[in-house]
This record gives structure tokens, C-alpha cells and sequence, in this order.
């Protein structure tokens, strides 16, 4: 074995033989520290410093094994199962368009491949930058956001109906969880309050846009954090907050009611349709049978209107109870992974991040099976994956990409951040 004059150089030798780089510095953090007793018991015996570490050194080991050893330990994690059952909803959706309309359309064509893209560049992402500038995340959400908004309100805020402010909207549970995080740790006074304040911009920009999903899935998020900051005893709930909130929410629903009369805003509600869609609906899922409806056929153009409204309603009327009983099934597959995914990891940020992206998408799925077998109507939300439009499709790609970092990161994640800490 080679002569190494420092620790600085045999610790090298030894990240060299670990494949991941994130690991490299966290796979050898107790082997420098083991190197530095080792050399102070050695100099209190009675060695100089080079002959201590000299001496430590060869006790050390071959680094090429001890590399090797730790390589095998510290190797990044892939989550197959979540990325087949990803893999087969993309295939079973642009399968089912296809069959429905007999045509596949570009832009959902360059939207999976976009989404497929960002998953990768997200699964390869180190998703801790977000708890060290969580500012900038959420700020940066927020312009982007005020941006849209504005632009898409140019000609009046009543004319918006769903845009592209509000898939921005549906990430923001994200930047909320970050937020959330900084906020938790540094005001357990008042944080509930505070917590508050960073929800209500984008709680407004659902509002203005007239998005009932977007505030419900804001309104949920939040309170789902501050459940979750009293369990973990984060937060205080004395009187006088509890007074603080009170008065908020009151302030916040009057500006809504001003904000509504001032810019004729439309009803932030479930467009329930008319006699002949509920007349269609119950129509289409009394007549479909086990393995789809034989004397019940729909013409093309209200076969389109069921596939951008009421997509579950469709696959019920192609493949019957069994088609949509094997959706269903898949879905139950790919949230199961998605929360176990978040169950398991070791710290917070991580269980709050998967946990946040999972109850995205199980958000979307129960709002597209409430509004299509309990005739409630519309709220444009897709089913995940399945009769997306282009940008729902990238949405929730980017939402599994995040779900495969957390996952990838899992077994070094805590002391990263930590030997992150002590850098800064």
C-alpha cells in the first residue's frame, strides 16, 4: 500500500472507490473523525504529529476496499415500482386517447416527453436546496404566479377561466411545505399566524381566479402543516392566537366578498352542467355493463365533451365497470408507494415534501371521481396521467420526479443536511 502523508489524501483515495458523489463526503465524515482520535491517542503516547498520522494511516486499511466497502452501503435508491406503475399510466392514458379519438395530439405527445424529462432532471435533483432557500422558492412562486395572473386578467378578471395560473396554483403546496419548515422552526409563538399570512397570497390568486380546486387544495394544505406542527408540538394554540386567527379569517372572508362585488368575479363553485349533461351522465353509467356498454353508443362530439369533462364517466362507457375498477386499482398502487415513500423517510422535509406531492395527485383523482359518479358536475381537473391536458400531464410528472428524489436521497439525506449546517 501507498504512503499517504495526510488524511486529507487517504480519505481522497477513499472517495474515489464511491460512485455517488453526494455520498462521498457523509460515507466518510466518522471515518475522518476516527482518523483524528486515533492520531491524539496516538501523539499522547508519546509520537510526534507526522509519525502519529503515519502510523494511524496504516492501521487504517487497503482505502480501495474500504472505499469499495462503503460504495455497496451508500448507493443511491431507485423506486421501480413507482416509476412502472408511472410508466403504465402514461401508456394506458395515451392508449386511451388513442382508441377514443382514434388520434394522438401533439401536444400531449410533447407534453410527456417534456414531463419525462423534468421527472429525470428532478429525480437527479438535490431536494434539500429547498429547505436552506425556502425564500426563494416561495417568493419566486409568487411572482411567477402575480405574473400570469395579471397578464391573464388583462381584459378583466371575470373573462379568466382556467389557465396556466392555475396549474402554477396546484404546485403551491410545495413552496407552502418550505415555508412551512423555516416557519416551524423559528417562531413556535404566533407561527400559525405567521404560517397564515405566506398562504394567503396564493389563497387570493385561487380566488381571483375563480378556482375552487386551487383554494380547497391552499386551504387543505395549510391546515394539514398546522395539524402537523401541533402534533409535533411546533406550534403553541393559546387564546390570544386563536383570537388573531379568528379575526384573520373574518378579514380575509370580507375582502373576498369585496374583491367578488369590485371585480365581478365568477362564482368560485362546481359548474353543474344542464339537464342534458346529467340526462347524458346517467344515461352513460346506467346503460354501461361489466365490460362496457354493448346497446349504448355515444356519438363523437359528446364523446369529447365526456373525455375533457367527465373522463371516468367515458372509460365506463368503453370498458365497462371492470375498466374503471382496474384504473382505480392502479391508482390505489401508485398513492400506496407515493405515502410509503413519505412514511418511511428519516426526516421531516422529506416526509413533508412526499407527503404534499402524494396528496396533490390523490387530490386530483378523488375530485375527478366525486364530480364524475356524483353528477357534481365539473371542476377541470383531470384524472393524473389519464385524459390530461398537456400542462396537467407535466404537473404531475414533475410531482413524481419529486417523489423519486425524496426516495433517491434517502439514506444520506440526514446527514447531509446536517454536514450542510455545519458548512454554512
Amino acid at each position: 500500500m501507498r504512503q499517504y502523508l495526510s488524511a486529507e489524501e487517504y480519505i481522497s483515495e477513499v472517495q474515489s472507490h464511491i460512485r455517488w458523489k453526494r455520498a462521498r463526503k457523509i460515507a466518510t465524515l466518522e471515518l475522518a473523525d476516527h482518523i483524528e482520535d486515533r492520531k491524539e491517542a496516538l501523539m499522547a503516547n508519546g509520537f510526534d504529529e507526522d509519525a502519529a498520522m503515519s502510523a494511524t494511516i496504516a492501521d487504517m486499511g487497503n482505502p480501495r476496499t474500504i472505499g469499495m466497502q462503503l460504495d455497496e452501503v451508500y448507493q443511491p435508491k431507485v423506486n421501480f415500482l413507482l416509476i412502472e406503475l408511472t410508466a403504465a399510466f402514461l401508456i394506458l392514458g395515451t392508449g386511451i386517447s388513442y382508441l377514443s379519438g382514434n388520434i394522438l395530439h401533439f401536444n400531449q405527445i410533447v407534453a410527456i416527453l417534456i414531463g419525462v424529462c423534468l421527472t429525470v432532471i428532478f429525480y437527479f435533483w438535490d431536494y434539500t436546496v429547498m429547505l436552506r432557500h425556502p425564500f426563494t422558492i416561495y417568493f419566486t412562486h409568487t411572482f411567477v404566479t402575480v405574473v400570469l395572473l395579471i397578464f391573464e386578467a388583462r381584459n378583466g378578471f371575470e373573462t379568466i377561466s382556467y389557465s396556466y395560473t392555475f396549474y402554477i396554483l396546484i404546485l403551491f403546496p410545495i413552496s407552502l411545505t418550505v415555508i412551512f419548515t423555516h416557519v416551524k422552526n423559528k417562531y413556535k409563538k404566533f407561527g400559525m399566524f405567521i404560517f397564515a399570512c405566506y398562504s394567503l397570497v396564493p389563497f387570493f390568486a385561487a380566488f381571483l381566479l375563480s378556482s375552487l380546486p386551487a383554494m380547497v387544495i391552499i386551504l387543505s394544505t395549510y391546515i394539514i402543516l398546522v395539524c402537523f406542527g401541533l402534533h409535533k408540538h411546533c406550534f403553541s394554540l393559546s387564546f390570544t392566537e386563536i383570537v388573531i386567527l379568528f379575526c384573520l379569517s373574518s378579514v380575509v372572508v370580507i375582502g373576498m366578498w369585496f374583491m367578488y362585488t369590485i371585480f365581478r368575479l365568477k362564482s368560485p363553485f362546481i359548474n353543474t352542467g344542464d339537464d342534458f349533461v346529467r340526462k347524458l351522465i346517467f344515461d352513460t353509467v346506467h346503460l354501461s355493463k361489466l365490460s362496457g356498454s354493448s346497446d349504448f353508443c355515444i356519438i363523437y362530439d359528446k364523446e369529447q365533451f365526456l373525455k375533457e369533462n367527465y373522463p371516468f364517466v367515458l372509460i365506463l362507457n368503453k370498458y365497462g365497470y371492470f375498466g374503471v375498477g382496474f384504473v382505480i386499482a392502479l391508482f390505489v398502487g401508485l398513492l400506496t408507494i407515493m405515502f410509503y415513500t413519505a412514511a418511511k423517510q428519516k426526516t421531516e422535509i422529506g416526509k413533508m415534501i412526499a407527503g404534499v406531492t402524494s396528496f396533490i395527485i390523490s387530490f386530483q383523482l378523488f375530485c375527478s371521481i366525486i364530480c364524475n359518479f356524483w353528477y357534481l358536475g365539473s371542476m377541470s381537473v383531470c384524472i393524473p396521467f389519464l385524459f390530461s391536458g398537456g400542462v396537467f400531464t407535466v404537473v404531475d410528472l414533475i410531482l413524481i420526479g419529486l417523489v423519486l428524489s425524496v426516495s433517491r436521497h434517502e439514506e444520506i439525506v440526514r446527514e447531509w443536511i446536517q454536514y450542510k449546517e455545519r458548512k454554512n
